[in-house]
């Protein structure tokens, strides 16, 4: 790939990302931010995560809210697996406004549930580790 098309394929990924940030379509923010960072390096859980506070989620509907949340709790298990549990503990919160804007109840107290554990770990086993077996 000629520089030319790098610095291309760099502003049409930036533009997909801010575009799914408009359409709250926090899917296509994931999917545009993993195929950038396969290409350039960059913190791509850093960059996913402002994408992700700049949605307003009041105004979503239930299903991309629903949508929403899948991206955060998805970006909360990245971050986790990286050793970052404050950005894990953001996303996850994340997730929860997400899940109760849709509507789901059970969703949300499941990622409450997850959250609490994260910032558990994180107080706990501060080297980003996990407990258990090495």
């Amino acid at each position: 790939m000629s520089e030319e098309d790098r610095g291309l394929k760099w502003v049409l990924l930036e533009e997909a990302r801010r575009l799914g940030v408009q359409a709250g379509n926090a899917p296509l923010i994931a999917r545009a931010t993993m195929l950038a960072s396969a290409a350039y390096e960059f913190d791509a859980i850093d960059v996913e995560l402002r994408a992700l506070l700049e949605i307003p989620l009041r105004g979503l509907s239930p299903p991309r809210a629903a949508a929403f949340a899948e991206a955060a709790e998805q970006l909360a298990t990245r971050a986790e697996v990286d050793g970052r549990r404050d950005v894990a503990i953001d996303a996850q919160r994340l997730a929860i406004r997400g899940w109760q804007q849709a509507g789901n109840d059970a969703a949300a107290i499941h990622a409450t549930m997850r959250h609490d554990q994260i910032d558990r770990d994180r107080v706990t086993q501060p080297s980003g580790r996990r407990a258990g077996p090495p």
